[in-house]
């Protein structure tokens, strides 16, 4: 019983860490052509206007990816401050890399942030 009790613990703590890790689409822009989708998420009560990579580079060279975040759509994401590691602020999805991080596969939804609002 008490093995139960602290799994139970360590799920509801697993689950409020992703829960922490979610965004909702709140608004997209559909442009005709163009590298950048312009998007809005909502991330614990604030607005970030963004910019998703609608041209993302696959394993297959002949295969390139499009922004694939539409409005009512909650994902996971990971923040990357600086865009030290790879050059965006947020990667969405669930393509991991072996340390355990979103990637910039084609599969994940890469994002520039422009602007935070409360």
């Amino acid at each position: 019983m008490e093995r139960l009790a602290v799994l139970a613990l360590v799920l509801s703590l697993l689950c409020a860490c992703n829960d922490h890790n979610r965004y909702k689409v709140i608004e997209r822009t559909n442009v005709g052509q163009g590298y950048d989708v312009p998007v809005i998420l909502l991330h614990d009560g604030h607005k970030c206007r963004a910019r998703c990579n609608n041209v993302k580079g696959t394993s297959n060279p002949k295969l390139t990816e499009h922004c694939n975040l539409h409005v009512g759509q909650s994902v996971e994401c990971q923040s990357f401050e600086d865009r030290d590691v790879n050059g965006y602020d947020l990667i969405c999805g669930s393509k991991r890399d072996s340390d355990g991080n979103l990637d910039t596969d084609g599969e994940n939804e890469l994002l520039y942030i422009d602007k935070e609002e409360n």
